[in-house]
């Protein structure tokens, strides 16, 4: 059978367009012209092709007013208009694909499904044929039958369907995603559907009934409100049926051997490529022409281009040494979406240099970007190091690396991610601007891989990924154009702070901590791989002993990490309760199991197991591995990956080593100190102390200023007794009630969270707020601002903007609303930490302590101490993190000490 790939055009398109657009900047070309859409079509076609190797192709597109618009005003309506700069997009859409070698298909009024769906009905009739249909927009899974099936695109990746799999997961008949739709409406289409009747009471019912003409015409069984609602809405639902199918019978002349693919129009392709100024996309394709193109090398450190002896060469595209410079195609490329600034004149070449005596240094400002064998730059080797300057670039080999940054003392530097170069070469570079912290602190781009913030901003570049698998090749063109990037842009981002007001956070936070941060990576945390072999087999021992006990406990032998055999021995065999029961089985995640807890015994070991056998699978088995030749672990910082300002950690993520499980905490004893003892500095309710000041609540100020304990007063104003009759419960009850409130929690989410009805959960809530009147005024102030500005802003001016309260969804928009309650707080109290780390650590220089600062776990400082400076290091702290800023409460420390992390607390 031949295959027919069936592609949804306009889905491409538009989800090209707006993968980019929502953030306010779209990639247009040097004249102006739109080409965000464009670019990502272009790409995931590309993509489509060399994944499925298509006999035959079409794509279908909509094209005017639709004939479900002309029946029924209201199909679509409240959809905001297409942007102009999407709809300028389309017409070139098509030109593509015929560059590209595609045939395409639109005919007015019907939709792209209603063309992607006759021709599937043609391939079905015919024996010869089998259709593959592409795209995200899940009406089109109705298609589905035995001769098609449907690849349903995702944010990442895609999941394929055939009937078969499509029934395992819905528990229904592909062609029944009508039903569906017919019940439980969608509101992106304006489909109404049944009012009430949402996407899993809509699928239990066409598990019974089948159909929705079956469960009209069994609603006499159907019992309380969900036969009230169907009763109601029975015109809307039959109404949504008609609008949700797909229509096959389009007059279109399906000849097949009109969408036979016969390969590309080369040079059409490569004129509209040039046009469009899709750099890569034209550089892939000229690559794939070339007779002549190289075999990647499995070994960049093997090339000969990095082990080239020529004191000085230029480098043409076949990486040998020339006597002419690089042309313009091969190296640099203009950049493509351009600020309100302006910018150099990009050079098209690169100086290689294989001795330090002939770097030139034009000019005060210099750009330089430090390439990487791994993202983790700890584990990773240097690859080489590319400069730019006002009129040349350079690409300098690794073991010229520290002496070139060396030559670029006394210059103005910018470069991307400042700390994996103060690690990887363990150099004191000063004077130097970071376009990541920038773009981070304009929420812009800002991860560890500059290609997301160049492809955002119009520079095509592949990933850091792709780039590492095709075995770095043409390492000297990738780094140089990211160090020409950095150098054409410095302008524009050291604009963007000065007019988003975040200069002072930039130059005062941000940047000293960075150095900061280098100091305590390069450090790094003594490990003790013997401890962690201890404790795994003690954990394989505790899980075969809970495994056994279960076995015991259920009559039978079963595997516990099932969810469909441990849902089927819990509720069919052992008949413990009354879990919904899905297609793949019941549910047992953790909410579900703990509404059992008191019904039996097995139900705590179960949830016993899971805990431990994740700490096994996330923790003890892998930690090792992150142990490097000097016995430590070296995590890295991630200055710019939270919105609220917090720092994280990765590769190993230490911020995260589990508390509350006794296992989990005694992973902590594997940490020791290299010197003498661990010293823990830990913030006491810091978050609390922000928002009492923040919110200006006297009653929350008084308590602080009077040192009292906030949890067992807020727990005797709550349940209106003594604080000396306040239980240990009612203390826990306050804390989730003060922290809950605090974060946007609902009555239902603290309910949940309590094991208590949202009647009680409310009541408390409401009891805090007639308590605490200054707490509730000032949430009901910061979400309103946050409406009117877009953004909220912490104590010391970091913005956060919240495109979340925008959105059309109700459920986002509240996630928005949590955001605005959660950010002045607990980015204030990142800020408050930064600001105190920087201190601790000036003062730590200052005293010549041999003493290190080692780790940063929330509003926890660790340090690596020598016995004799013990008293010296508790003066700094105590000075540095209580008097860092002044509050209307004063901010308070803890201090303790031990012979490993375990011991600190």
């Amino acid at each position: 059978m031949k295959k027919v790939v069936l592609i949804d055009g306009n889905n491409l398109v538009y989800r090209s367009f707006y993968a980019t657009a929502y953030s306010g900047t779209i990639m247009r070309n040097s004249k102006g012209f739109p080409t965000n859409a464009l670019y990502g079509f272009a790409t995931m076609i590309n993509k489509i092709m060399a994944e499925e190797k298509p006999e035959y192709v079409v794509v279908a597109f909509d094209i005017g007013k639709n004939f479900r618009k002309e029946k029924y005003d209201f199909y679509k309506e409240g959809r905001h208009a297409t942007p102009d700069e999407l709809k300028m997009q389309m017409p070139v859409a098509r030109k593509l694909l015929t560059a590209l070698g595609i045939k395409y298909c639109e005919l007015a009024p019907y939709e792209a499904d209603d063309i992607i769906g006759t021709i599937a009905k043609k391939a079905e009739e015919d024996a010869e044929y089998y259709s593959l249909i592409v795209s995200s927009d899940k009406d089109l899974l109705q298609l589905i039958s035995f001769e098609t099936d449907i690849k349903l695109l995702k944010q990442n990746g895609f999941i394929r369907y055939n009937e078969e799999s499509f029934k395992a997961e819905y528990g229904i008949e592909p062609k029944r995603i009508v039903d569906l739709k017919a019940l439980m409406g969608d509101s992106s289409d304006n489909i109404p559907g049944v009012k009430g009747i949402g996407e899993k009471g809509a699928l239990k019912l066409l598990q019974e009934y089948h159909s929705l003409e079956e469960i009209y015409q069994n609603i006499d069984n159907i019992k309380g409100k969900t036969k009230e609602k169907l009763e109601q809405d029975k015109e809307n639902a039959f109404l949504s049926y008609e609008l949700a199918t797909i229509y096959r019978e389009v007059p279109i002349d399906v000849n097949f051997e009109e969408f036979l693919y016969k390969g590309i129009n080369y040079q059409e392709l490569k004129d509209l490529y040039e046009e469009l100024e899709f750099k890569t996309l034209l550089k892939n394709l000229e690559n794939s022409q070339s007779e002549n193109e190289q075999s990647i090398q499995s070994d960049l450190f093997t090339t000969s281009v990095l082990e080239n002896d020529a004191s000085t060469s230029t480098v043409s595209k076949n990486n040998t040494s020339t006597n002419t410079t690089v042309s313009k195609n091969d190296v640099l490329t203009e950049i493509e979406v351009t600020p309100n600034i302006t910018i150099d004149e990009p050079i098209n070449n690169y100086i290689y240099l294989n001795s330090i005596n002939d770097l030139e240094i034009d000019g005060d400002e210099v750009a330089f970007y430090l390439g990487m064998s791994d993202l983790n730059y700890h584990i990773g080797q240097i690859i080489g190091l590319a400069i730019s300057t006002k009129t040349k670039n350079y690409f300098i080999k690794r073991d010229l690396v520290e002496a070139a940054l060396k030559k670029l003392s006394g210059k103005k530097l910018y470069t991307y991610d400042l700390k994996k170069t103060l690690v990887s070469t363990n150099l004191q570079i000063d004077n130097t601007f970071d376009i990541m912290l920038a773009s981070y602190l304009i929420n812009m781009e800002a991860d560890m891989d500059i290609s997301k913030l160049m492809n955002h901003l119009g520079t095509e570049i592949i990933s850091f990924e792709d780039f590492k698998k095709s075995f770095y090749c043409n390492a000297e063109e990738n780094l140089t154009k990211k160090s020409r990037f950095i150098y054409q842009y410095r302008e524009f981002f050291q604009e963007k702070l000065k007019t988003e007001h975040q200069l002072d956070i930039y130059n005062n936070i941000e940047l000293p901590v960075t150095y900061v941060l280098a100091d305590i990576e390069k450090v790094g945390f003594k490990f003790q791989k013997e401890k962690l072999e201890e404790m795994k087999l003690e954990v394989v021992a505790k899980l075969n002993s809970l495994t056994q006990e279960i076995h015991e406990l259920s009559g039978c032998v079963f595997n516990i990490s099932s969810p469909k055999q441990l849902g089927e021995v819990l509720f069919d065999k052992m008949q413990i309760g009354t879990s919904k029961k899905k297609t793949r089985g019941y549910k047992t995640d953790i909410k579900t199991l703990q509404k059992y807890v008191d019904k039996h015994p097995i139900i705590n070991k179960i949830l016993e197991y899971r805990n431990i056998s994740k700490l096994l699978s996330t923790y003890l088995e892998p930690l090792d591995t992150y142990v490097l030749q000097d016995g430590k672990i070296h995590t890295i910082f991630n200055q710019t990956l939270t919105r609220t300002g917090r720092l994280s950690s990765s590769e190993p993520n230490l911020q995260n080593i589990p508390v509350k499980l006794e296992y989990g905490r005694n992973i902590r004893k594997a940490f020791v100190p290299s010197n003498d003892l661990l010293l823990s500095a830990d913030y006491s309710q810091i978050e609390l102390r922000i928002l009492a000041h923040i919110s200006k609540s006297e009653e929350l100020i008084n308590a602080f200023k009077n040192n009292e304990d906030i949890h067992t007063l807020v727990a005797s104003d709550i349940y209106g007794v003594s604080k000396k009759e306040v239980t240990k419960q009612m203390r826990s009850t306050a804390k989730a009630v003060i922290f809950g409130i605090v974060y946007g929690i609902s009555s239902f989410g603290l309910a949940e969270s309590l094991l208590i009805t949202p009647v009680e959960a409310s009541h408390f809530i409401n009891k805090y707020y007639e308590l605490y009147p200054g707490v509730k005024e000032y949430m009901n102030n910061i979400v309103k601002d946050a409406y009117e500005t877009g953004k909220v802003n912490t104590m010391f001016g970091r913005i956060r903007v919240i495109h979340e309260l925008k959105d059309s969804n109700f459920h986002t928009r509240q996630m928005g609303e949590r955001m605005a309650l959660n950010t002045p707080i607990q980015g204030s109290s990142a800020d408050i930490m930064k600001m105190a780390m920087i201190e601790v650590a000036k003062k730590i220089n200052e005293n010549n302590l041999e003493s290190k600062m080692i780790l940063q776990v929330h509003d926890e400082i660790i340090i690596d101490a020598k016995q004799d400076e013990i008293p010296i290091l508790e003066e700094i702290l105590k000075n540095a993190m209580e008097n860092i800023v002044a509050l209307d409460v004063p901010l308070k420390i803890e201090i303790s000490t031990g012979q490993n992390w375990f011991e600190t607390k």
